[in-house]
């Protein structure tokens, strides 16, 4: 990526792969121009474009990158080096994880911090990585095995667990990616890979619509009737 110029190429793929992605979660796109916008991982802003130029009134980008965050030239944009804590409780109503929760340090304060921002009735747009059945037939060639970068890759199972525990829910949901790259392989054959991967549900790429909900509740009720039945 060059974070010194938006390539318009660039720009017109990326609106079409996250209309789509939107669409397929069931992400409703009137939503971006009704609420607050933030998006964790916005590098020089190819996705923050979008959302400008769908009608975003507060938009916010966030990046640990201050080079490519001064590569962004976008009006009425909020620029922040840094990551989620230094956003507002309650302050955002559609947050945008793009292939940025593989590299937190911990993944499961990353999704904590998430719930605190968020506004009442707000969402997260989650995209990463998944291991599973296409990681297991690539072994150690993997195109997301990257140590040094990607620090939590969690299997669908492990996903729920997560977001289970930190009080998400799953509410739409989209798989992707055969783990052929360009080039590696002849491009019918890749394209029918990847077709599958899509349409049988075992990409290893992901991106989900959460809803937060309080995580206290469950656990409070359990403990009651836990109570009861021990008093009976």
């Amino acid at each position: 990526m060059n974070p010194g110029y938006l390539d318009p190429a660039s720009v017109l793929s990326v609106r079409r792969e996250r209309s789509l992605t939107f669409r397929e979660i069931g992400f409703d796109p009137g939503r971006i121009a009704c609420g607050t916008n933030a998006e964790l991982g916005c590098a020089n802003g190819l996705f923050l474009r979008y959302l400008v130029e769908e009608g975003s009134l507060r938009t916010i980008g966030l990046d640990l990158s201050e080079s490519l965050l001064s590569a962004i030239v976008l009006s009425g944009v909020r620029i922040l080096h840094g990551g989620l804590e230094l956003l507002d409780e309650k302050s955002v109503d559609n947050l945008y994880l793009f292939n940025v929760a593989e590299h937190a340090l911990d993944i499961e304060a990353l999704f904590y911090q998430a719930s605190r921002v968020l506004a009442q009735e707000g969402c997260v747009v989650l995209e990463l990585p998944l291991s599973g059945l296409v990681s297991r037939f690539f072994g150690q060639k993997w195109r997301f095995l990257m140590p040094d970068e990607h620090l939590a890759i969690p299997s669908m199972k492990g996903l729920r667990i997560l977001l289970r525990k930190t009080g998400f829910t799953i509410r739409g949901q989209t798989r992707f990616g055969s783990g052929w790259t360009s080039g590696s392989i002849y491009r019918p054959i890749k394209r029918l890979c990847d077709f599958a991967a899509k349409h049988l549900g075992f990409g290893d790429r992901g991106c989900f619509l959460l809803e937060y909900r309080n995580p206290v509740a469950p656990r409070f009720f359990g403990l009651i009737q836990g109570c009861v039945r021990t008093k009976k």
